[in-house]
């Protein structure tokens, strides 16, 4: 299913956008992928290709899919949102909303603040933010709970350090300072506002709505990789269209078909790096100039979402949902290659250009197949550890 429509009556090629798409996902073993372009406040294109799941039924531009790290988006504009209502001062130090979060060093997790965790200078490392993927706690806040024994690797405010830790947190602020759920926090406030019908906070809920399969790639093999819900996980399930929506409203003021989530003041804050001296790092965006994206990996979906606000006052969106990921390629959720870049070479190609990005599948080497075995040994030791969570709440229930 498809759609090509643009409301100032520009048309995009179709056709070269549909052979790039088809090309990469021959090379790379895509399952299945989904394709949003938006032009200033118009949807100007839907495509589903391939298959969401084992039994062949096809992609479209409804069909949900994990979203990943681009999750980070959502919660960078509620917070925002709560700033703009007063709730929140982004200056303030956690410790203001959260008065138990700690960490190892009590003094660090004093000094650390909202601007600290958005921008990822807190001070919390990459690696724990990896780590935390592979633990159980059964709850948000169980989870936030659990930082008192982590340490920081960095001082408070000197380095940038992607790190998922920042954002479970900022997901617990939301859930405390609106009084409700996290994930309820963003149904009520950006999916229903902004129209996004196919769009989940809660796995069980996105498999009722069709939810893509995941697919892991081992040294190209294609293989089904189903990973249990995680509840303290905070994880979002959106469609392609859904995406489009979302899209329209972060380049046009925070509005989309009439209904706004924010100010254009704030959706602006959204955009803006924190803390440009150490990174370009906005609410839950990388910004470059004009361009404005941020892309999420996990072991079997990828998502990447471009924004460009072209130099004639055209503004660009484009939104690629994957449900697979190449472990070789993604180093535990930091994608390398090949995928990264999909969302940029059709912003190319939309301008009429050759893509520059022209990679190839990972190479077979005795280097990769020890990287597989040791993603594989952390599989192994998720799975065990998930298996081990449920039979102690089967038991509890006896």
């Amino acid at each position: 299913m498809d759609r090509n429509k643009s409301g100032s009556g520009d048309q995009v090629d179709t056709k070269a956008i549909d052979d790039y798409i088809n090309s990469k996902m021959k090379s790379f073993k895509i399952p299945g992928l989904a394709l949003s372009i938006v032009k200033n406040d118009q949807i100007v294109y839907l495509k589903g290709y391939g298959r969401a799941n084992v039994r062949g039924k096809p992609v479209t531009p409804q069909t949900p899919f994990n979203i990943a790290s681009v999750y980070k988006s959502f919660i960078g504009l509620g917070i925002s949102q709560l700033i703009e209502t007063g709730k929140i001062d982004i200056d303030a130090p956690v410790k203001t909303y959260l008065p138990w979060f700690t960490l190892a060093d009590p003094e660090a997790a004093r000094q650390i603040t909202i601007k600290h965790l958005l921008s990822h200078t807190s001070g919390l490392s990459k690696r724990s933010g990896i780590i935390v993927l592979y633990t159980n706690p059964v709850s948000l806040q169980q989870l936030v709970r659990n930082l008192a024994k982590t340490r920081i690797s960095q001082p408070v405010g000197s380095t940038y350090q992607y790190s998922n830790l920042n954002y479970f947190v900022l997901a617990e602020v939301i859930e405390t300072m609106s009084g409700m759920p996290y994930g309820q926090y963003i149904e009520t406030n950006i999916f229903k506002p902004l129209d996004m019908q196919h769009s989940h906070t809660s796995q069980a809920e996105a498999k009722k709505n069709g939810l893509a399969t995941g697919y892991t790639v081992l040294l190209g093999l294609t293989i089904p990789f189903f990973r249990p819900e995680n509840k303290a996980f905070i994880h979002l399930f959106v469609s392609s269209e859904d995406m489009a929506h979302y899209m329209v409203a972060q380049l046009n003021d925070g509005t989309y078909n009439g209904n706004s989530v924010i100010s254009g003041q704030g959706m602006d804050r959204t955009h803006t790096p924190l803390m440009p001296e150490l990174y370009h790092y906005g609410m839950g965006w990388a910004i470059n100039n004009i361009n404005i994206a941020h892309n999420g990996a996990m072991e079997n979906f990828r998502a990447d979402v471009f924004m460009r606000n072209g130099e004639n006052g055209d503004k660009w969106g484009v939104a690629v949902l994957i449900n697979s990921m190449d472990v070789i390629s993604s180093d535990l959720g930091v994608t390398k290659v090949p995928y990264g870049n999909i969302a940029f070479d059709i912003i190319q190609v939309l301008h009429g250009e050759k893509p520059t990005n022209d990679y190839s599948p990972p190479k077979i080497t005795i280097s990769n197949i020890g990287k597989v075995a040791i993603i594989f040994l952390l599989y192994l030791l998720a799975g065990i550890s998930f298996l081990t969570l449920s039979l102690r709440n089967i038991l509890r229930l006896k």
